[in-house]
């Protein structure tokens, strides 16, 4: 069994990635914490008893070199500075270890592993979205229309605050700000809600893959409150990333309701079947939350990471399905996330969105 190792394990993302490769039962799974009673403390890790853990301080680099040391297969789930998640990466290069990361890195690529696998931004948006959006298109000869929505409603974590403001305040900077908002719009399975499109490089691969031009992607965060916040939060964040980033964790505690709480991913795709036949077809994939997909997303690229001997360098999620990996792993990566315990819904429909709001009230 091959010895994988997950760092910032017991953080709101990394305790799903570990629960994830935990439960395969392929692997001998390492974690490092920063401290023990969190550990003892929280009843989520109560059937987590294989798991062998070492604690301390994570951003030391000593310590970082020694949990690294003999596994086969790294994965980094913390929110660190850009020095550790670059040291991390090297150390894993220079050892012959693939090596998985949640955030992205913000150096240039020539700096990133060329010698090892490296995938980062291997969570659940950017990355995991790009993934499902381009399954969702699949088998279609020709795509006329193409319309993906994000929806979240939850709490922010500092490292998933960071790395979605950073994303999108460059986009902002560089003129790529939303170019449509629809108000009050009811998401299937979802609820009322004000949709933002947006564009990013996420966005362009999914373009690029499909063949569609005119793709549309939007988001919904919460309630409006919640979407001011977001957009505050957007603006500040160049200027001020720190200030930014714990607004927009405080107002996501400030506007959370449990029962509300989720992430999914909405694609319609319209256009022209293999046998040239006219066909609309939606796909709703829609889990507990933010931080259980992003970390079951992290979970199913490390087992990826694993399985993988040819490919070598570095690339992020949003890229894999411009990549050779997406028809060697696509079906596996879609089998993970139907049987995660996390899914609360993966169906596909031959309807558009629209009308699933309608055979939803009943009125077909």
């Amino acid at each position: 069994m091959k010895n994988v190792g997950v760092l910032g394990a017991a953080g709101s993302v990394g305790r799903y990635a570990l629960k994830y490769l935990t439960d395969t039962e392929k692997y001998n799974v390492f974690a490092f914490g920063h401290k023990e009673e969190k550990i003892k403390g929280d009843s989520f890790f109560n059937n987590l008893s294989k798991v062998k853990w070492t604690f301390g301080d994570m951003q030391k680099k000593e310590n970082l070199m020694e949990f690294i040391n003999g596994k086969d297969v790294i994965l980094n789930a913390m929110f660190c500075p850009e020095d550790i998640r670059i040291f991390i990466s090297e150390i894993c290069e220079t050892k012959g270890i693939p090596c998985v990361d949640t955030g992205i890195p913000s150096c240039e690529l020539t700096k990133l592993p060329k010698k090892t696998l490296y995938i980062y931004g291997a969570g659940a948006l950017p990355g995991l979205s790009a993934v499902i959006g381009v399954y969702a298109a699949g088998n279609f000869k020709e795509i006329n229309e193409y319309a993906h929505i994000t929806s979240m409603d939850g709490l922010f974590s500092r490292g998933a605050a960071y790395d979605y403001l950073e994303g999108v305040s460059k986009d902002v900077l560089e003129k790529k700000a939303p170019t449509e908002i629809r108000k009050d719009v009811t998401i299937p399975f979802i609820g009322n809600n004000d949709l933002r499109q947006y564009q990013d490089s996420e966005t362009e691969v999914v373009a690029r893959v499909t063949g569609c031009k005119g793709c549309r992607h939007y988001i919904a965060f919460g309630n409006t409150n919640m979407q001011k916040a977001v957009e505050h939060s957007v603006l500040t964040f160049p200027d001020k990333p720190k200030e930014a980033v714990e607004q927009l964790m405080l107002q996501s505690q400030l506007n959370y309701s449990r029962s509300k709480e989720h992430m999914a991913f909405l694609i319609e795709v319209n256009g022209c079947d293999i046998n040239d036949e006219n066909k609309v077809r939606s796909t709703v994939v829609k889990f507990t939350s933010s931080p259980a997909l992003t970390g079951i997303s992290a979970g199913i690229v490390t087992e990826l990471v694993a399985k993988e001997k040819i490919i070598k360098g570095a690339f992020c999620f949003s890229q894999f399905p411009a990549t050779n990996l997406y028809e060697k792993y696509i079906d596996d990566i879609v089998d993970r996330l139907r049987s995660s315990p996390e899914m609360l819904m993966f169906e596909e429909f031959d309807l558009r969105l629209d009308d699933l709001n309608t055979e939803m009230t009943g009125e077909i």
